[in-house]
Parts: structure tokens; C-alpha cells; sequence
């Protein structure tokens, strides 16, 4: 078991199960090809790690366990992530691609850390909301919503649900942020290879242009430009 009776990894099957609870009877629900390397367990929610296949499983619970939100996310879709108290931003990072794509448009500064998980400084203590959200590079549905405390938004939330989310969202927030280093190297590494190929191309124009003045002018034959040209087009 992870820690709660709603959800269990089979290490054998390498499946993941969520059980959803009711009066009378119970629904499981597996998750397939994932092979856990770390997970979280919070009041409402489980969010999982598999670093082989990377991909990241999270499943939000309804507050009567009877139904379960469940979204598989690879690592490659994650864009950034933000972390909302009481509807205002108290976290955000979103992936950065420095540099400027040579023939293209410029890129970076779409990365940015707000601030910390800081601790709440008003002198009520009480909170109704606290959530995480994931940015998805999916335009069908680019964003994941964590809700991290007991639904019903006029609750007032006692002291240890409040510090059992924020240990959730930290958690959730490193593992995202390792998420979003990789893809900005990934991401980095993409735009440096087409700026190598876009200058490799400009090159080759720059020097079928010579051939071809060269050739109007009449210093070579069409032979030679015939000639000239495949060697630079291998």
C-alpha cells in the first residue's frame, strides 16, 4: 500500500489501482505499463512517478470517493506549473527556451519563479482552497488541476489539512520543476540544432548564388556549375 486505502501499486502487474469506495460495494480502477519510482499521498489525491517510461500518473478523488480524476501525463507535455492559495499565485515556472531561432522568431522569457511556498501571513489562518496546477503542451486541454484540500469552498479548513497540502504541492512542485529542467535542455538543444541547420542552409544559397553569377558572367561553363552545385547540395 502507498499510504492510503484508495490507491495500491502492484509492483508484479505494474499497474496502478485506484479503489473507489461507496456504502455498499467498491470500483477499481487500474492504470497500466507504469512502473513506480516515487509517488505522493495526499487527503484527495495520489501523483506518481515513472521515470522509466517518463510519465507522471495523478488521480484526485472525489469527496466521497466515488469517483476519480485520472490523468497520465508524459514528461515531455509538461510546460510549467502554478500553485494557487486561496485563488492567488504563490508559485510559477514555466519551461524558458533561450536563445533566438536563427530564420525564426525569438524565444525565452516565458520561464518564471514568482516566489516560494511561503508560509500564509494572514492573521486568519483559516483557507479554503489550495491548489496545483500543471501546464500541458495539449491544446484539447492544456491544463491538470490538484485540488489539495476537502471540497466545498465555504470549509474552514483546520491547521494539519492546510500543512498536509503545502508538504503535497512541495512535493509535486519538485518533481515538476526536475520535469521542466529536462524539457528546457531538450528544448535548448532543439533550437541550437535548427540554428545550425538554418545557417548550414543559408551558406549553401549563399554559395549556389556565386555559382550562378559565376556562370552568367561566364568565368564557367554549365558543366562546371552542373558540377559545382551537386557537391554542395550532397
Amino acid at each position: 500500500m502507498d499510504g492510503s486505502k484508495s490507491f495500491y501499486y502492484d509492483k508484479q502487474l505494474k499497474k496502478i489501482f485506484v479503489v473507489l469506495f461507496n456504502t455498499s460495494s467498491h470500483e477499481v480502477k487500474e492504470i497500466p505499463d507504469f512502473e513506480k519510482s516515487m509517488s505522493f499521498v495526499g487527503l484527495y489525491n495520489y501523483f506518481a512517478v515513472d521515470k522509466i517510461h517518463k510519465k507522471v500518473v495523478s488521480v484526485n478523488l472525489g469527496a466521497d470517493d466515488m469517483r476519480a480524476d485520472i490523468e497520465i501525463i508524459p514528461f515531455g507535455n509538461i510546460n510549467g506549473i502554478e500553485i494557487f492559495s486561496d485563488g492567488l499565485s504563490v508559485f510559477k515556472k514555466e519551461v524558458s527556451v533561450t536563445g533566438t531561432l536563427v530564420g525564426g522568431a525569438l524565444l525565452g522569457g516565458a520561464g518564471a519563479v514568482i516566489g516560494g511556498l511561503s508560509g500564509d501571513t494572514r492573521e486568519n489562518k483559516t483557507i479554503n482552497s489550495y491548489k496545483v496546477v500543471i501546464y500541458l503542451k495539449d491544446v484539447t486541454k492544456p491544463i491538470h488541476t490538484i485540488e489539495l484540500l476537502p471540497f466545498g469552498a465555504d470549509l474552514e479548513i483546520n491547521r494539519e489539512s492546510y500543512d498536509n497540502a503545502k508538504k503535497m504541492a512541495e512535493s509535486i512542485k519538485g518533481v515538476v520543476l526536475a520535469i521542466i529542467k529536462d524539457n528546457e535542455t531538450t528544448e535548448n538543444k532543439r533550437v541550437e540544432e535548427d540554428n545550425m541547420s538554418n545557417i548550414s542552409n543559408m551558406s549553401i544559397a549563399d554559395e549556389l548564388k556565386k555559382l550562378v553569377d559565376l556562370k552568367k558572367d561566364g568565368i564557367i561553363s554549365e558543366e562546371e556549375f552542373i558540377d559545382q552545385k551537386k557537391k554542395l547540395l550532397k
